[in-house]
């Protein structure tokens, strides 16, 4: 499996398009800033309404538009679970059908004087003039992302930020990029690595929450 945190050229995001038959690879030169990448629809959701800043139209293009980054997506990839090369065999120890591999996340989300915007493959994070780079995924702890703690016996899993789980449907201004957020009232999609597709609603508890994060803590979700 590829790495949602690789530093080599393959990314997840970057690796399964061709298996779906994008071409991730077109760029075109004309945008204001520079060569950009073109929009890769399967990784936008229609319910991302954060999407509508980030455009800037590019009239000698008609049809396109210029995102600040490469691949912007709609997504996030568990960084915890998709860390390094990992084999279903050994590395989900909790089970795949108890661990999240994806979730659906703003594009453009905020935190008051942090601006984080989420592009496919990198996160811009911080001030407007001080940026460094990461990547769509979430639970990344090098990227102070909320992340799962777990401890005691039998284990059990907390967020690093006490009470944390996802955020439903927040305005842009309290969209906070250290999480997830839920596109829809109803709860979370998330996608899990036996390939079912669950929502979880916005009252699961923290424990169970983040017990479905952690590939192979001990820590097995409760779902109902």
């Amino acid at each position: 499996m590829p790495s949602a945190t690789s530093n080599e050229s393959v990314y997840y995001l970057e690796a399964v398009l061709t298996y779906m038959g994008v071409n991730c690879q077109t760029y075109y030169e004309s945008p204001p800033n520079g060569p950009g990448r073109i929009l890769v629809p399967v990784y936008i959701t229609g319910s991302d309404y954060s999407i509508e800043n980030s455009k800037i139209p590019m009239p000698s293009q008609p049809g396109y538009v210029y995102f600040d980054g490469i691949g912007p997506a709609s997504l996030g990839l568990n960084a915890l679970a998709l860390d390094g090369v990992t084999n279903l065999a050994s590395h989900f120890s909790d089970g795949t059908s108890n661990t999240i591999g994806l979730s659906e996340r703003l594009y453009n989300p905020q935190y008051r004087d942090n601006y984080f915007i989420y592009t496919g493959i990198k996160r811009r994070i911080g001030h407007f003039e001080d940026f460094t780079i990461a990547r769509a995924n979430f639970a990344e702890a090098n990227n102070n992302d909320v992340v799962p703690v777990t401890e005691g016996f039998p284990p059990r899993t907390r967020a690093s930020r006490p009470g944390t789980t996802f955020q439903a449907v927040p305005t842009l201004f309290d969209s906070d990029g250290r999480q997830l957020q839920a596109l829809q009232p109803g709860g979370l999609k998330v996608a899990m690595l036996d390939g079912s597709v669950r929502t979880i609603h916005p009252g699961v508890s923290e424990a169970t929450f983040w017990g479905l994060v952690t590939p192979a803590a001990g820590d097995i979700a409760e779902l109902d």
